[in-house]
């Protein structure tokens, strides 16, 4: 009932607050006051399955609503239907696929690139290449030039055109900085982004690639990881640092909250929204 009270200091016109401590209280509810009450909680965007509980957890303490307030009711729900197909539409349109080639590198590579020890991943680090001339193909032919010397590698590289998966995702890859037996190398997924080329666009496979990673591992955006959060290197740079940024706007937040819109729909089932299941809910 406290989550619900929320309601009642956020509402600035006193008349809803008197209509949802009527509600909380049992009262019995006018359409009118049905009315102030809705308006308050939904702005015209679309109804989600959270503000869709807390409309149902207000109305089912109030008494019997009257023939008018029921009318209301079912109009309401025929709309708020409707922007539920148009934000599923919306939220599918964002979504396009990147290219992906699984182009995996030896065992037999030099300098323990690919160690071959099993992971089960629990997070996906993000990181740049730092370098402003190389694609994904010139980053997966890094990891087995004969001039590299160095243990460092990662599981996938994204760039303006496409992702190419370098060690498969099941095993370690050393990326964090955070030693053999850190969690950042030990229980994360590395995902590189070129800094070459168009950079809307390889944010915009990067940021789809990621929501992808996240739906099929049934992650939220709280898995993700900054090379920075393992070892406080400034990594990814283009999201950290202003003077690598295209845009200012291209932020470590800015990308997470992209992320966060495609990798989970802004809208629950239709089922939510018939009449028959939201009395049955609200009622005694």
């Amino acid at each position: 009932m406290a989550k619900n009270y929320r309601f009642v200091a956020l509402a600035r016109d006193l008349s809803v607050k008197r209509a949802l401590i009527k509600a909380l209280r049992g009262g019995r509810l006018s359409y009118q006051e049905v009315k102030m009450i809705v308006a308050s909680i939904f702005d015209g965007n679309g109804i989600t399955y959270w503000e869709f509980n807390e409309l149902q957890e207000i109305l089912r303490t109030a008494k019997t609503l009257n023939r008018y307030a029921d009318l209301f009711i079912r109009s309401f729900l025929a709309n708020r239907y409707h922007d539920y197909l148009r934000m599923k539409t919306q939220h599918r349109s964002k979504i396009h696929i990147v290219p992906y080639t699984k182009d995996h590198i030896p065992k037999t590579v030099p300098n323990d690139r690919r160690p071959g020890r099993g992971m089960t991943p629990r997070y996906l680090t993000i990181h740049s290449t730092a370098n402003k001339n190389s694609t994904a193909k010139n980053e997966r032919a890094w990891l087995t030039n004969s001039e590299n010397n160095r243990t460092a590698s990662y599981h996938i590289v994204v760039d303006q055109k496409e992702a190419i998966e370098c060690i498969p995702l099941n095993e370690i890859a050393w990326h964090a900085g955070d030693g053999r037996g850190g969690t950042g190398n030990t229980e994360s997924i590395a995902l590189e982004i070129c800094e070459s080329g168009n950079r809307t666009k390889t944010l915009k496979n990067a940021i789809s690639l990621t929501a992808k990673i996240l739906r099929d591992h049934k992650w939220d955006v709280s898995k993700l990881r900054r090379h920075y959060d393992w070892s406080r290197k400034i990594c990814p740079r283009i999201l950290i640092a202003s003077q690598h940024r295209e845009r200012q706007t291209q932020t470590w937040d800015w990308f997470k909250k992209e992320v966060s819109e495609l990798s989970h729909p802004p809208i629950v089932s239709p089922t939510l929204f018939s009449y028959d299941y939201f009395i049955s809910r609200t009622t005694r």
